[in-house]
């Protein structure tokens, strides 16, 4: 399933000070380990699409191009109807764990 959505401007998203947005799907997490990202596409400069199904864990965020500081990310879980539900990464990881054995 092909999931789009709009993200929340974060403070001054200007694109002068500001990369694209970027968004990723989690497609192993070893436990205690990183996980492993296949990166989607950012429409524009408020839009990204990833392919995705329910209960994926995915990630999103935007870098600043001048301050490490101002870079920021966020943690989400698909939902049934397609939306995203941001939460936690120790949610994400308990949603992940879930789908990795079957129970979602």
């Amino acid at each position: 399933m092909r999931v789009s959505f709009a993200v929340m401007n974060r403070g001054n998203s200007s694109t002068r000070n500001y990369n694209k947005l970027w968004v990723a799907k989690i497609t192993h997490w070893p436990s205690g380990g990183r996980p492993v990202l296949v990166f989607g596409v950012a429409l524009d400069d408020e839009n990204v699409e990833i392919d995705a199904a329910p209960g994926d864990v995915i990630r999103f965020g935007r870098k600043a191009k001048y301050s490490s500081g101002k870079s920021w990310s966020a943690w989400a879980v698909v939902q049934p109807d397609g939306d995203i539900e941001e939460t936690t990464p120790t949610a994400c990881r308990q949603a992940w764990d879930k789908k990795s054995k079957g129970i979602i």
